[in-house]
């Protein structure tokens, strides 16, 4: 059950047994959902073809489908 992180926040922790995910919108480490489309939800396990991202968004353990995007700085 996909659940999306409130508009103009950036979330600080992830519910148990959730892992959370964002869409390949150009994006900075402190991005709130909702600024220039990126967005971000939580849900049980990853959608397909997701990864875990190393882009350091949120400070938190996320994945994507672009592992290997490096954010915009601030």
């Amino acid at each position: 059950m996909r659940r999306y992180i409130e508009a103009n926040t950036v979330p600080k922790s992830v519910g148990a047994g959730r892992v959370l995910m964002h869409n390949p919108v150009e994006h900075s480490r402190n991005t709130p959902c909702g600024m220039n489309g990126f967005r971000a939800w939580t849900d049980d396990k990853p959608l397909e073809g997701f990864q875990p991202c190393r882009c350091g968004w949120s400070g938190l353990p996320h994945y994507s489908q672009i592992p290997d995007y490096e954010c915009e700085p601030a």
